[in-house]
């Protein structure tokens, strides 16, 4: 109930400090959520979600002007940021995810990298491969469990299977057991359109599965 009658100057400003918020969040979440191992999916998706101005500023601000120590135009511009991110952010969380796909998108391209591999010279030649004709998206429960059985019962199924996950600390132990392994994000489109780059010849499903 506090929001004052906006005007040209405040909004300026307010849009400004809603600006710095948004980049300094790629610092205050992405770059901790990151060093801590979530990956950079995660603390992508995370800076989205966490891109708004808490409740607690505005407090704290209050507190300020009744102390003196700041002026009340800067609780208008303040509330204006907090109402302009707070109606961003809900979008922002609603489409977190395709945010996160473009950004990701033009971090590769910027980066000169394929939008499905990793540096290593040697994934596009497995990818490629003729046998490598089952592809696993997204390297989970249900695909660690199929791994794991074929590894006991048919293991020369291993050297048909190619995985494509976000998570790239996976590599190394799907390469111990034969699999190959690349970094890509299965929820871009540009990354399903390009992960079969030859003919799958088999689809494995539980034996009750019904079509």
């Amino acid at each position: 109930m506090q929001i004052p009658s906006p005007n040209l100057e405040v909004i300026a400003k307010a849009l400004i400090v809603a600006a710095v918020v948004v980049a300094v969040r790629w610092i205050g979440v992405y770059l901790i959520v990151y060093l801590v191992g979530g990956g950079k999916r995660l603390a992508g998706l995370a800076t989205l979600n966490f891109s708004q101005i808490s409740e607690l500023a505005l407090v704290t601000c209050s507190l300020g002007i009744n102390f003196n120590h700041v002026e009340e135009d800067t609780l208008a511009i303040l509330i204006w940021a907090f109402f302009i991110l707070a109606v961003l952010g809900s979008y922002m969380i609603k489409f977190n995810y395709t945010i996160y796909g473009k950004l990701a998108q033009l971090g590769r391209t910027l980066m000169r990298k394929d939008p499905m591999h990793t540096s290593n010279a040697g994934e596009d030649q497995d990818v490629g491969h003729a046998d490598r004709n089952i592809i696993l998206l997204g390297f989970h429960n249900v695909a660690s469990m199929l791994v794991a059985h074929w590894e006991h019962h048919n293991p020369h199924l291993l050297a048909k299977v190619h995985v494509i996950d976000f998570n790239n600390s996976l590599k190394p132990e799907l390469e111990k057991r034969g699999v190959t392994c690349a970094y890509g994000d299965i929820s871009s489109p540009d990354v399903l359109e390009r992960c079969h780059r030859v003919e799958v010849r088999l689809v494995s499903a539980p034996p009750q599965t019904r079509y």
